[in-house]
């Protein structure tokens, strides 16, 4: 079921059960647009019922988000984590070197700063992250992978 969110910031996501996958075309340059994002979180978890497992993934034309969006990130992300989500992994399939190594350390900043070791990971693919999923949760794979497909995040 793919849920979409208006605003000028610009993602794709899909919902299958608990799993829902978000591809960033952008990141937010005005941090009034980070609701956006937290808005489609609060609706996947009232859809399916219990926190959800997030795929997150980024591509290599992302940029690093400015000061004031990143405050307000973080405090998102400490209130999605506490409110909507069990665990999410992030997917950076297309990017190498230097810009990978710059959103792993953005992403390890985070995830020390609010506490929340085990909670993300980062894998270089959706299938991986799927996988680590249905050994965690046991999820509905094949579910997932079809929605997926159909939302064009299957081979994020």
């Amino acid at each position: 079921m793919a849920l979409m969110v208006s605003s000028s910031l610009r993602f794709r996501s899909c919902q299958s059960g608990r799993v829902v996958i978000m591809r960033l075309d952008e990141v937010p340059t005005d941090p009034a647009e980070v609701p956006k994002v937290t808005q489609l979180l609060e609706r996947s978890y009232k859809a399916c019922g219990e926190r959800i497992l997030l795929i997150n993934v980024l591509h290599d034309g992302l940029q690093r988000p400015n000061d004031d969006v990143l405050t307000v990130l973080k405090a998102a992300f400490r209130a999605n984590f506490e409110n909507y989500i069990e665990m999410a992994i992030v997917v950076m399939p297309e990017m190498a070197g230097f810009r990978r190594a710059l959103f792993r350390s953005l992403f390890t900043g985070v995830i020390l700063a609010l506490r929340l070791r085990g909670r993300i990971l980062s894998v270089d693919s959706v299938e991986e992250a799927l996988a680590l999923f249905q050994k965690h949760a046991r999820i509905d794979i094949a579910a997932a992978r079809r929605e997926a497909f159909l939302a064009g995040l299957h081979t994020s």
